[in-house]
């Protein structure tokens, strides 16, 4: 097994091999560089995969304590994942003369004043945040009555106004409809929310307990249909002596009481909510 001295020493300019393995240089400042980034074995395994190097941390401690080497490419990746811009001196301790214009005292020195700014942690490199990805919902052309059906006090509607409008697919049930219309106030929250689409099959009649579109007096509601025997019979005795239910509209905020539909009044069903 290689010796690990725990710290690096420089070599003489004629650089030998044999000395750098019996020093382990090459697995100290692998493990003097993880430590100095704060990061754990195992943090840097998973680096190690952004440069497409795939290891366990037993093989990354072998190669820290002297026991194995990485190859050319891993060592490579290594200086990619630790910031190491300068393997011949961080893996050697020799400077390369020919290109450098300070002798190895002047280059300790400047070695010394980095690992001080570093060390105060005062000229870390700004992390750009990562933008994230941003999905554009797919729309869909829909038929939209251009006013809004009140769940509320009431507003007028116009069956015959419609205009197409792209709403997002995710809103939009798997359930046949034929058109939408925009929920007006809260009287049906939280079931169904001020501005909120809804989607209308028209039909002609609803069970109690079913929510639809409803037509009173000339204005458009969504409320929850139900029925009960009515007060005065006599209003909803049709001629063949059949008893009508009267219609109630009732709606899930409690703040709204149930609204009784008189035989005086102009009252249709549009059609039934459907839902997603």
């Amino acid at each position: 097994m290689a010796k690990n001295s725990g710290s690096l020493h420089f070599l003489p300019d004629s650089f030998r091999v044999d000395k750098a393995r019996e020093q382990n240089l090459i697995g100290c400042k692998i493990s003097a560089a993880r430590r100095s980034a704060h990061m754990k074995q195992a943090e840097l395994v998973q680096k190690l995969t952004q440069y497409g190097i795939h290891i366990t941390v037993t093989s990354l401690h072998r190669w820290e304590v002297g026991e194995n080497v990485p190859s050319g490419y891993q060592l490579l990746a290594l200086c990619h994942a630790l910031n190491i811009t300068d393997g011949l001196q961080a893996f050697t301790g020799v400077i390369a003369q020919r290109s450098d214009p300070l002798n190895r005292a002047g280059r300790q020195l400047v070695n010394d004043y980095e690992q001080m700014l570093i060390d105060s942690g005062r000229y870390e490199p700004v992390k750009r945040p990562q933008r994230t990805k941003v999905h554009m919902p797919v729309l869909r052309s829909v038929l939209v009555n251009i006013n809004k059906a009140s769940a509320g006090s009431g507003d007028y509607l116009n069956e015959e106004a419609f205009e197409t409008r792209q709403l997002p697919e995710t809103l939009i049930p798997d359930e046949p409809f034929d058109f939408a219309v925009q929920v007006d106030g809260n009287s049906m929250e939280p079931s169904f929310m001020n501005g909120q689409y809804v989607f209308v099959k028209t039909c002609s009649h609803l069970y109690p307990g079913e929510i639809g579109l409803f037509i009173v007096d000339g204005d458009g509601y969504i409320k929850e249909y139900d029925e009960e025997t009515p007060d005065e019979s006599d209003e909803y005795l049709s001629s063949d002596g059949v008893l009508h239910m009267q219609p109630v509209l009732v709606s899930h905020n409690p703040d709204y009481k149930p609204r009784k539909i008189t035989s005086d009044q102009d009252f249709r069903i549009v059609g039934r909510i459907v839902t997603r």
